[in-house]
Order: C-alpha cells, then structure tokens, then sequence
C-alpha cells in the first residue's frame, strides 16, 4: 500500500526488502554521516509552548530555519544524556522515528526534531481509548509497524 508521502525507502522497510534498503542507503552521492551541526542560536525556542518533559529534559516548540520543530532542551547537570541521545538518534535513522533536524552540542545543547502537528503517539493513543475525536485516523497496524 502506498501512503502519501512514502519515499522508496519507506516502501522497501515495509517490504523487508534489505538488500534494497541496503542499496538505497549506499547510493552515490548519499551522505548517511552528514549532521546538520549549527550554532545555539540558530535553533530557536518557544519556552511558552511547552510539547513534554521527562527525566533528562524538556521538549519546546521551536523553530529553525523558519521551520517548526520539536527542541529538546537538557535539565541542569543533564546536558551529557542529551549528548549521548543526540549521538544515539543520529546513529540509528529510520523512516518510523523522527528525524533529526538539527543539532547544537554547544553549552546549551539542543535538538531540533521534525515537528509532529498532530502531536505524539500516546496523546493519540489516549485520545482514542476515550473516545475522543481526532485530528487523524491511523490503523492499528500503522501503529505497531
């Protein structure tokens, strides 16, 4: 079944088709390695819209390059698990888990995240053992692909 917005990529994963992911991910000219490395202030934050919190951090609404994103943020005395998290998500890419937009190492660190407008999987989740209406409908199959 082919969704929209599906790359060749997505289609092969969904096939199991490794040797064809494989070739996708050696291609010429693809660069697995690039990281879009930029200064702290260029990843701006919207610290009144606040998207989640955890142990190690905060997640913002922000934007870069004129584009919306998801920022990570660091709690005090954190900043080496967003380090390692940073390194971690760059390392193992895939077409189910956000992609990596941008990244600051620097004092502060930050993460910049594709934005999901429809917010994340468990508010969905929630949503929908409730009852709940929506912005989207997604297949239980969807779900645990």
């Amino acid at each position: 079944m082919l969704l929209e917005g599906d790359t060749m990529l997505h289609l092969a994963v969904r096939a199991n088709r490794d040797n064809i992911i494989d070739l996708l991910l050696r291609s010429q000219g693809i660069d697995s390695t690039i990281q879009n490395k930029v200064s702290s202030t260029e990843i701006l934050i919207d610290h009144k819209h606040s998207l989640g919190a955890g142990a190690f951090g905060c997640v913002y609404k922000g934007t870069f390059n004129g584009e919306s994103v998801a920022v990570k943020t660091a709690h005090e005395g954190k900043e080496n698990m967003l380090l390692q998290e940073i390194s971690l998500m760059i390392q193992c890419r895939s077409p189910y888990i956000v992609d990596v937009v941008a990244k600051s190492t620097m004092k502060p660190p930050k993460l910049a995240l594709q934005y999901m407008d429809c917010g994340d999987l468990r508010k969905y989740l929630n949503a929908k053992q409730y009852n709940v209406t929506t912005t989207i409908e997604v297949a239980p199959l969807q779900v645990a692909w």
